[in-house]
């Protein structure tokens, strides 16, 4: 049976991006990341087989929407997750992690 990956599921200090396909948001997310040498573990919650349980979890309680993509930052860095594109947290990220 297939699992949650989330980051107490991880044995790395790894910042994950939850996506899912045809995400304009997620893709600029993920470029934006890789041209600022963040390395990052992507998790598309379509193809996970377990999207409901995934939605319930990014959700955590809130029912006012879910933007996508949801940014969990490695845990080194001490920065909140977001959602969302969100070039100035990316930005934040990778001074942390140059830190």
């Amino acid at each position: 049976m297939t699992e949650l990956i989330t980051p107490s599921t991880l044995n790395e200090d790894v910042t994950l991006v939850y996506s899912k396909n045809n995400c304009v948001k997620c893709k600029q997310t993920k470029m934006l990341m890789e041209r600022s040498n963040i390395p990052y573990k992507e998790v598309n919650i379509e193809e996970s087989g377990l999207f409901e349980e995934y939605i319930d979890m990014l959700k955590d309680g809130d029912d006012a929407g879910l933007a996508m993509p949801v940014v969990v930052p490695a845990q080194s860095t001490q920065l909140e997750r977001w959602n969302d594109f969100r070039p100035t947290n990316i930005k934040a990220l990778a001074l942390a992690l140059k830190s």
